[in-house]
């Protein structure tokens, strides 16, 4: 399942984006279940989704909150996507541009499900932020910035992070 980007591409929130996000969410959700960890589900709640966070896991005695994302291109790409900044094309100029998800989440991890080699890609969050640090420190002036026409009336920047950033930092699982 995958949703391309694109200018004719109706609104972001609705139709294939979101389907492809539930589908994500749904899956990962399920898998933790499977893998023994309790999940308090937090997105309807306005508090967590302006912290992007999706669920509350329980892990011993406290709770890991955990973001989810589908990214299409993960683990066949050798990047690792990285949102910096949502603009509006269409909106006041006060709220034309937001920070990306990646950059004002405010979960402990972040878990990707990769529908092509269909696996679930685990990080700490701190560590994803670090990796994209370190890349952008030693990239700079050649920093692999990808501009997305995201649909109709936003575009989004990104990083497209080498994954060698991340070496030691992802735990990578089959989804079961």
């Amino acid at each position: 399942m995958n949703a391309s980007p694109g200018k004719n591409n109706k609104r972001s929130y609705s139709g294939k984006y979101m389907e492809v996000g539930k589908h994500a969410e749904k899956l990962v959700k399920e898998w933790l279940e499977k893998s023994g960890y309790v999940v308090l589900d937090c997105r309807c709640d306005p508090e967590y989704q302006e912290k992007e966070i999706d669920y509350k896991v329980v892990v011993g005695d406290m709770f890991v909150t955990t973001e989810v994302k589908s990214d299409y291109h993960l683990g066949v790409s050798g990047n690792v996507l990285f949102e910096v900044l949502r603009i509006n094309h269409t909106a006041p100029p006060e709220h034309a541009m937001k920070l990306g998800w990646s950059a004002r989440t405010e979960a402990d991890r972040i878990v990707f499900y990769a529908p092509q080699p269909n696996k679930i890609y685990k990080i700490k969050t701190a560590d994803y932020i670090k990796a994209m640090q370190d890349y952008t420190y030693d990239a700079r002036g050649d920093t692999n910035f990808y501009y997305v026409e995201t649909d109709n009336i936003k575009s989004t920047v990104n990083i497209l992070i080498p994954v060698k950033y991340f070496e030691g930092m992802f735990t990578i699982e089959d989804v079961i």
